[in-house]
């Protein structure tokens, strides 16, 4: 039987509201046969993959042609991610979690208990994070291995794992965030509000996670900042809900804005002390925007079949029409952004590509999965502990970017920095002897 998945409806776009330049920017549209929630990821070469609900992973070049596809045994809402060496993970509703060469081989398959509508997240070491809905949180090897699972006692778990700065691995269900070690043990868990669906998630400044819940009611949309050990340091209450959605996802711009579209038809801007910035009426569907170099926010209006260009005073510049009728859902393609194109599938049956401006933007988490592989995962740096090694000199434990130049500095006072010594790893921990007679030692970024 195939597995249950949530379509909210089939019909009729809306017509445009009126507001904003309607333009003509589409550079080819690519037909599947179903529609395609899932959101584009996008190799180093610039190969676009993106799943469909006729079952497939489909790879497209940047000219919009087919390299290949891949049958899975059930309709694909998750969105792929690309590891360092190529190989694409993505997880289907038949409950398989899937690894596939660039060539388009599978490499292997991971079955679970029930459909997954979740997308991976990928840590520094290669490991697999994804949730299925048999209840578990999954933590799979680069080989296809089980390394452990999470039970969360819930149904949903269709929200994708984040990874913070120093390897903490959060994960939800049921507006409760669980953030777990690296061997799947618990560290604490912060309960957020009552809600059917997980906690949509991303990782600001100094580590801090923003998290949002749906309530139930229908209720609101809840913004909250929490520190990177689950304290609360303020709540945001948006507008209530006017359409069944999961929660929505924030994203985090280089000045520490909080970007966020709701289901009360609002897009938000929000400081990084939670107060208002602005809001401006934006798409009824749920969504994550995503914020470009030149300043712009991109946003999937699924709904009416739509995308949205503002820029960050929260003003509408200009919307593309994306189909006439399809479906829309409890989940949406999210926008890629790459060389100033935008990609992004639609309700539709298509997979689009629009003329856009700029590049991904340098804040700490500009889109959905953070990069336009999708990882999910926070830039890693972490001194986790000092530890006397078998020769009696003290070391250092450090997590790390595998193959990104690091530069250790120390300090006594935490008010002057003394630049140590360049580091650059091809794992993601290493350990090295203590540089100087510092008091203190952090990971900067050059």
């Amino acid at each position: 039987m195939k597995p249950w998945v949530f379509v909210l409806g089939y019909f009729l776009a809306c017509a445009l509201t009126g507001y904003g330049q309607s333009t003509n920017r589409v550079i080819w549209d690519f037909q599947t046969g179903g529609y395609v929630f899932s959101s584009p990821a996008i190799a180093d070469d610039g190969t676009i993959y993106i799943g469909s609900a006729d079952r497939n992973l489909y790879a497209l070049r940047p000219n919009g042609s087919m390299k290949w596809s891949f049958l899975t045994g059930a309709e694909i809402q998750s969105s792929p991610v690309t590891g360092r060496d190529g190989t694409i993970y993505f997880g289907s509703g038949d409950g398989k979690v899937y690894a596939l060469n660039p060539d388009g081989s599978k490499k292997w398959e991971f079955v679970t208990g029930n459909t997954i509508l979740c997308s991976p997240a990928l840590g520094a070491d290669g490991t697999i994070y994804i949730g299925s809905r048999d209840g578990n949180y999954y933590a799979i090897e680069p080989e296809g291995r089980q390394s452990w699972k999470f039970p969360t006692g819930q149904y949903y778990t269709d929200m994708p794992a984040v990874i913070g700065s120093e390897g903490t691995i959060l994960v939800s269900a049921a507006g409760t965030i669980h953030a777990l070690k690296r061997n799947g043990e618990e560290r604490w868990q912060k309960a957020l509000g009552t809600s059917m669906s997980g906690v949509s998630m991303a990782i600001g400044r100094g580590g801090r996670i923003y998290a949002s819940i749906a309530e139930l009611g229908p209720g609101r949309t809840l913004l909250f900042a929490l520190s990177h050990r689950g304290e609360m340091i303020w709540e945001f209450a948006c507008g209530n809900i006017t359409a069944v959605a999961n929660p929505c996802f924030p994203v985090i711009a280089r000045d520490g804005t909080i970007y966020l579209a709701t289901p009360d038809s609002f897009l938000y801007a929000i400081r990084e002390d939670g107060t208002l910035q602005w809001k401006v009426p934006a798409t009824r569907s749920q969504s994550a925007p995503t914020l470009s170099s030149d300043g712009k926010i991109y946003l999937n209006s699924s709904w009416d079949f739509r995308l949205l260009a503002y820029n960050t005073d929260g003003v509408l510049e200009w919307e593309q029409k994306l189909g006439v009728n399809g479906a829309s859902g409890l989940m949406s393609s999210f926008p890629t952004l790459k060389d100033g194109v935008i990609y992004i599938g639609s309700g539709d049956r298509k997979v689009y590509a629009i003329r856009a401006s700029g590049e991904l933007d340098a804040g700490s988490w500009p889109a959905f999965g953070r990069d336009t592989q999708h990882s999910g995962r926070d830039l890693q740096r972490g001194i986790e502990a000092s530890a006397e090694s078998a020769a009696g000199a003290q070391e250092l434990r450090l997590t790390v970017e595998p193959d990104r130049t690091y530069i250790l500095q120390g300090s006594s006072d935490l008010q002057t920095w003394e630049d140590c010594t360049n580091i650059v790893s091809a794992s993601s921990m290493l350990s090295v002897p203590r540089v100087g007679n510092h008091s203190y030692y952090r990971l900067a970024v050059p």
